[in-house]
């Protein structure tokens, strides 16, 4: 399946299950988080929809050593470029009103952290998607971090690493890299500047 047919089936497949599952109930609180909502942490292995993973350190995964493009300043970079520090990986979209929510959050939320400290970077999962594009909305939006343009061998290492729901921009993923090298993959949905503050925090920033 091509990785632009594959958001799509993943998409529809979000909207249908939040469809099926509102009303069934309010998610359990995380107190060590700043009481946000979270769910249980299954054992390590390719994470399902909705529930965080956390992975020890080790060796860094095939996608963080993939060379992607910051579309700003035209500089090469990957993810293994930034060891010392807390890494935030958000899947968008341009065309995805809750990324541009999360994006907001986001905003709020680096005004509050060392900016020595933490890293986010707003990764463009639908490779139809131009650089000029992805800079253009960035700019529009006023947001100041590192935008990118998934490259399809990226993309394909991503699902096949964290599940096809990475690859949902209306889901909006995020994905932690620890200063330890632990990886992190968020409950789904819009997580608020507090949220981010605590995820940061509880990495290393």
């Amino acid at each position: 399946m091509k990785p632009t047919d594959r958001i799509w089936c993943v998409a529809i497949a979000i909207v249908i299950a939040g469809t099926a599952c509102q009303g069934a109930g309010e998610p359990a609180q995380n107190p060590a988080v700043g009481g946000e909502p979270t769910a249980a942490l299954p054992s390590p292995g390719r994470s399902s929809p909705g529930s965080p993973v956390a992975r020890p350190s080790a060796s860094p995964r095939a996608w963080q050593t993939v060379p992607i493009t910051d579309v700003r300043t035209g500089a090469a970079f990957q993810f293994t470029d930034f060891a010392d520090r807390v890494v935030i990986v958000e899947s968008m979209a341009t065309w995805c009103p809750p990324c541009r929510e999360q994006q907001l959050q986001a905003q709020l939320a680096l005004r509050r952290v060392d900016a020595g400290s933490v890293v986010y970077v707003s990764l463009d999962v639908d490779p139809r998607e131009s650089p000029e594009t992805l800079r253009a909305y960035a700019e529009r939006n006023r947001f100041d971090w590192t935008f990118a343009v998934g490259t399809p061998e990226l993309l394909r290492l991503l699902s096949e690493d964290l599940g096809d729901v990475v690859l949902a921009p209306p889901a909006t993923p995020v994905v932690v890299i620890g200063t330890d090298g632990s990886i992190t993959s968020t409950e789904l949905g819009i997580k608020s500047s507090d949220r981010l503050v605590a995820l940061a925090k509880a990495h290393g920033a």
